[in-house]
C-alpha cells in the first residue's frame, strides 16, 4: 500500500525493520536500493529527508473499568476529538485513545542550502503508536507489527495544545538521511540520529549533536490493513537480506 494512501485510513498496522550500516557502506547500500526500487538513477536532492519527531504518552494510569467508566471514556474521547478538530487537526480517522499509549507529533524540516542548518519546518502528522503485536497459535508475525493511527495536522501550536490534553513529553530527536521507495510502497529508510541539547531545539544548531557519526539506522517500514500483512512480510524480509549482504 502507499504510504500517502496509507495515511488516509483509520485501521492500519504498521510493520518496521531495525538494522545499521557503516557509514563508509552507504554509497553502495543507495546502489542496491535503486535497483530494488526499479530507478536506475536517483540523486541526493530527490530522496533526501529530515523530521522532527516528539514523543508524547498519556498520562492516565491503566485499570479495570466499570460500565461507568466506560462511558465516561468514551465521552471523554469524543470531546477530544472536537477539540483536535478546534486546534487544526484532521479527527476524521481518530480513534478512542487508549490509556498508556504513545502519541509522534512529526515534522518535515528543510535543511538550509547556504548555512547546511534546519531553518524552517512544517508539521505533518501526529501518529497515535498501539500495542505491538503478538504471535499466537493461528497467526505469527514475522516482523515488529503495531496498530497505528495517522491524523493531519493543520496548525502550528500543535505541542502547546498536546501539552494540555493530559499528555506528557517524554523524548525528541531528529532523523536525517535518504528514504527509497519500491513499487508496492515498502519505505526503506537510511538516517541518522540527532539530539537536542535544547527542548525544541532544533533549529539551535550548536546544540544539535549527531548521536552516531560512524553508522547509519536502516528501516524498512510499511503501513497496511490487517489482511495484506500476509503479503507484505516477505517482501519486506527479501528487502532486509538483500540489503544486508
Amino acid at each position: 500500500m502507499d504510504q500517502n494512501q496509507a495515511k488516509t485510513s483509520s485501521q492500519l498496522y504498521e510493520m518496521t525493520l531495525y538494522g545499521m550500516i557503516e557509514k563508509s557502506y552507504i554509497n553502495k547500500l543507495k546502489t542496491r536500493l535503486c535497483g530494488i526500487c526499479g530507478t536506475s538513477t536517483r540523486t541526493d536532492a530527490t530522496n533526501s529527508f529530515a523530521t522532527w519527531e516528539i514523543v508524547f504518552k498519556t498520562m492516565s494510569t491503566p485499570h479495570t473499568k466499570t460500565e461507568t467508566e466506560t462511558v465516561k471514556s468514551k465521552t471523554k474521547s469524543t470531546t477530544k476529538a472536537a477539540e483536535l478538530n478546534t486546534a487544526g487537526i484532521s479527527a476524521s480517522h481518530l480513534q478512542p485513545i487508549p490509556e498508556q499509549v504513545n502519541l509522534l507529533a512529526v515534522a518535515d524540516l528543510k535543511i538550509s542550502k547556504a548555512s547546511k542548518t534546519f531553518d524552517s519546518r512544517e508539521w505533518k502528522y501526529i501518529k497515535y503508536l498501539g500495542r505491538e503485536q503478538q504471535s499466537t497459535k493461528d497467526r505469527t508475525f514475522k516482523v515488529a507489527t503495531r496498530n497505528v493511527s495517522y491524523s493531519k495536522v493543520f496548525s502550528d501550536n500543535i505541542l502547546e495544545f498536546l501539552q494540555s490534553m493530559e499528555i506528557t513529553y517524554e523524548y525528541e530527536y531528529i532523523k536525517k538521511g535518504f528514504q527509497y521507495v519500491t513499487p508496492t510502497g515498502v519505505c526503506i529508510s537510511i538516517y541518522q540520529l540527532y539530539s537536542m541539547d535544547h527542548t525544541h531545539g532544533w533549529n539551535q544548531p550548536d546544540h544539535v549533536k549527531n548521536v552516531d557519526e560512524d553508522n547509519y539506522l536502516v528501516e524498512v517500514s510499511c503501513s497496511s490493513n490487517f489482511d495484506n500483512i500476509k503479503d507484505v512480510e516477505p517482501e519486506m524480509l527479501r528487502i532486509a537480506d538483500n540489503v544486508s549482504r
